[in-house]
């Protein structure tokens, strides 16, 4: 059976945090010859992609763009965390016990001197 190595594929996928796009191009080529346009917050996912794809298909030239638009942020509700306030100020208390604020300086203008 002859398997063309020349193929489209194009892939959405809505979640909760927004819409994952998938293309893949392939043409044929003698060795394996992978081309990745991934945006930069899912660029640590591109070796593992690599792996994927050299274990199930061994020669063609492919390009995988891989792209990701979160979800509007209307719908999301926000909320106070309150324990973590608390830490916070504590942590400045802290902070401004270690490091008292220096007091201001008054300098006499150079006219006056």
């Amino acid at each position: 059976m002859i398997q063309s190595m020349t193929g489209y594929a194009a892939l959405v996928r809505e979640t909760a945090q927004g819409s994952l796009f998938l293309e893949l191009k392939s043409v044929n080529n003698r060795f394996l010859d992978l081309q990745f346009r991934v945006v930069e917050e899912l660029r640590s996912l591109e070796p593992s992609l690599r792996e994927l794809i050299a274990a199930k298909i061994g020669r063609g030239k492919l390009d995988c763009r891989v792209s990701f638009t979160p979800a509007a942020a209307a719908g999301r509700q926000l909320s106070l965390n309150a324990e973590l306030l608390q830490r916070l100020a504590e942590l400045d208390r802290e902070v401004r016990a270690a490091m008292p604020r220096p007091r201001p300086t008054i300098c006499a203008s150079p006219a006056s001197r």
